[in-house]
């Protein structure tokens, strides 16, 4: 069997406004909406380049099959784990782009909950025939049940604000993003299936708030590193923390018990 190391696709379209402004309105964002020719912000692009594929290339979980682009492992649950994200230049709205996305590496490994299998994939996001973006996407693949352990932040954050994660909040970020994961927006599946006490919300939509609070605070994002810690559940409230560093911002997402759930680190041009 050839390795799947290397294997790549790519997929085009035009970076409609529309759908940035309706990330805009989801995301409660203050501010003139985005329009053709602006630049898009970081992170924004996870609205774009969907696979839409049929039904039946669908496994149990509404994620596609396993065994295609991705092999097939055994494992249940698929789970964003955290990624990269280096800027050359800013996407443009209204203008067509390229998403190459390839496997870089995969590895097995024996965690509390049993056998592990990380992905990483590097998507090559280019505009114009120049590169704009790479983003590397840390995968996890297990089988259901087990809990991270309870994790604390011992730093002092400049600034704070609250999030708070709804049903419909959810579900137009699933939407926007063409994410067919059940875990977002199927409560029994949450409980009966993935071991969840509810709805999940999604790792890019908390990666996504930190870059946010990161552009708030630097001239110009150049890169954005961000690792899942523990799951955030719709319902939830959460703190968005950030604090100075000689060349970016240090990150984080704390729960009401000041448990962790994302950290993130963030650097100038």
């Amino acid at each position: 069997m050839d390795s799947p190391i290397g294997r790549s696709r790519t997929v085009s379209e035009s970076l409609d406004p529309k759908r940035a402004q309706a990330l805009h309105a989801t995301l409660a964002k203050r501010g003139p909406l985005p329009e053709s020719g602006d630049p898009l912000p970081a992170f924004w692009h996870q609205i774009y380049f969907w696979d839409v594929l049929p039904a039946d290339e669908l496994g149990p979980d509404g994620h596609e099959k396993t065994g295609g682009f991705i092999p097939e492992f055994g494992l249940e649950q698929r789970m964003w784990a955290g990624g990269r994200l280096r800027i050359e230049r800013p996407l443009r709205l209204g203008i067509e782009a390229r998403k190459t996305s390839t496997i870089e590496s995969m590895a097995e490994k024996n965690g509390k909950s049993g056998r592990l299998v990380f992905v990483t994939l590097r998507h090559e996001l280019s505009q114009g025939g120049s590169l704009a973006l790479v983003e590397h996407q840390d995968l996890v693949y297990r089988n259901s049940g087990g809990s991270p352990d309870k994790k604390f932040s011992t730093e002092i954050a400049d600034h704070r604000r609250s999030a708070d994660f709804d049903p419909v909040l959810l579900f137009r970020y699933s939407a926007l993003t063409f994410n067919g994961h059940r875990i977002h927006y199927d409560s029994d599946y949450c409980r009966n299936m993935a071991g969840y006490p509810g709805l999940v919300v999604h790792g890019p939509l908390l990666a996504t708030l930190l870059v946010d609070e990161a552009e708030s605070r630097l001239k110009q994002l150049r890169e954005f590193e961000y690792r899942a810690i523990a799951p955030t559940f719709c319902g939830e409230s959460v703190e968005i923390c950030s604090r100075k560093m000689a060349d970016g911002q240090s990150l984080w997402i704390l729960d009401q018990e000041g448990g962790l759930r994302m950290t993130a680190v963030a650097r100038e041009a």
